[in-house]
């Protein structure tokens, strides 16, 4: 009886620590998300060289720069790291700012859909409002999957996994050029 309670006991410690290092695997992105501004160190020169890469319709340098610094701005202020923003507008708008919604209902260049607008009582055509709200609400959904990056970002694209994957890849991408 006392061998039989010893096994039952040594086995759900054993899952309790399984399940402690599934979680905290799957917890783990959330550890490189969250960022503090370190005093001198900038990400506009990276990420305005990518928005002129990727932008077909010969946006102006001081536009990418203004969209680069709106990114990183807003980024800091909810303690994201400015380069998954980048790869979020890149994926969902590829850095164009709409100003009509498309077929879903998303708008900007963080695809604000209105939902987002409603549950922040603002409209997202501006350019300044849809990147401070794509970002409030991309925290917002970080917080909500306790820092689960993935869960967050398949919310935030509406839950295309073939998105997630592909903003993943585009952050690791710019943070290897750092």
């Amino acid at each position: 009886m006392i061998h039989r309670d010893l096994f039952f006991t040594l086995l759900t410690f054993s899952i309790v620590i399984i399940c402690g290092l599934v979680i905290g695997y799957h917890l783990a992105p959330a550890q490189v998300v969250e960022v503090t501004k370190v005093e001198g160190e900038s990400y506009i020169e990276l990420i305005s060289e990518r928005i002129m890469e990727r932008n077909h319709n010969g946006i102006s340098r001081p536009m990418a720069v203004y969209k680069a610094w709106l990114i990183e701005k807003y980024a800091f202020e909810k303690g994201l790291h400015p380069l998954l923003i980048a790869a979020v507008a890149q994926v969902e708008s590829d850095f164009t700012h709409h100003t009509t919604r498309n077929h879903k209902g998303a708008i900007g260049i963080m695809q604000l859909t209105h939902i987002v607008e409603a549950k922040f009582g603002i409209e997202g055509i501006n350019l300044e409002d849809n990147i401070k709200y794509g970002v409030k609400f991309l925290s917002y959904q970080l917080e909500r999957y306790h820092g689960n990056l993935e869960k967050a970002l398949n919310h935030y694209v509406g839950g295309c996994d073939k998105y997630v994957e592909e903003v993943i890849d585009i952050w690791t991408g710019l943070l290897s050029k750092q």
